[in-house]
């Protein structure tokens, strides 16, 4: 097999990736935002300008999806423009995970298996119990032990969920760069805000992660995700931006 595209499709952002799987790596990578209006044509014209741009081709392709809206309209996109049949990813993937612990496997969104499913092969090595962490639209948590067992997975509001809401429902606040402010005794609005976005996230994060590591106290922390940047924790062991495009290559 030569190069394989990767599609993360999630409820803000699109995520791309061109890899080299027999290499284990992720040559390049991109990102659009959501659109759930766009035609299957559009979508698929606009890839192949940008594959072209990169001066590759492709000879298969692994898709994560959350959102249902576009499920058909890529894969249609993918198969009448490349004359490939485009594996998706869900519950039922062969693979070294068990979703047995589950009462409704089904509802695990792709993402999180794709991530759960990297970290496992490139951290864990049945050797550590694992607690993944993606920052994106939502925040979320899963804790798969050595032995490659999912075992729970929690889903909260991330930084932008929280932050829009914050802006719509306060009338005299207004939308704001969302950064450290690399302090908390702040002295003006914006700063007073982003203090309290990011703090607030990380200090949700801890106590979760404390909450988790009280069953599986030796548990790696892995981090991921769009916001991962914005998120400085001591109880983080690695940040892994390419997480669900790595967890994607494998599939």
């Amino acid at each position: 097999m030569g190069l394989k595209l990767l599609i993360d499709i999630g409820n803000s952002n699109i995520v791309f990736g061109i890899a080299d799987v027999e290499q284990n790596k992720i040559l390049f990578k991109w990102r659009s935002v959501c659109n759930v209006n766009i035609t299957s044509d559009d979508f698929a014209i606009n890839l192949i300008n940008h594959l072209s741009y990169l001066g590759v081709k492709i000879d298969a392709v692994s898709i994560s999806c959350v959102v249902a809206e576009l499920f058909l309209i890529v894969k249609n996109a993918i198969l009448n423009y490349f004359d490939i049949v485009p594996k998706f990813v869900d519950y039922k993937l062969k693979c070294d995970l068990n979703f047995d612990e589950l009462e409704k496997p089904e509802e695990l969104g792709a993402d999180r298996i794709v991530d759960c499913l990297a970290g496992y092969k490139f951290y864990s090595e049945k050797k550590f119990d694992l607690i993944i962490i993606d920052f994106g639209t939502a925040t979320t948590y899963d804790l798969i032990d050595k032995s490659g067992k999912f075992i729970t997975g929690i889903t909260a509001p991330g930084m932008e969920i929280a932050a829009k809401s914050l802006f719509n429902k306060a009338s005299l606040l207004s939308g704001i760069e969302i950064y450290d402010p690399k302090k908390t005794l702040v002295k003006n609005t914006d700063d007073s805000l982003r203090a309290g976005i990011i703090y607030s996230q990380i200090g949700a994060c801890e106590f979760i992660i404390n909450k988790l590591k009280y069953y599986y106290p030796e548990a790696k922390i892995i981090a991921t995700g769009g916001l991962c940047n914005l998120i400085n924790s001591k109880l983080i062991d690695i940040k892994d931006f390419e997480l669900t495009l790595k967890g994607l290559m494998l599939v």
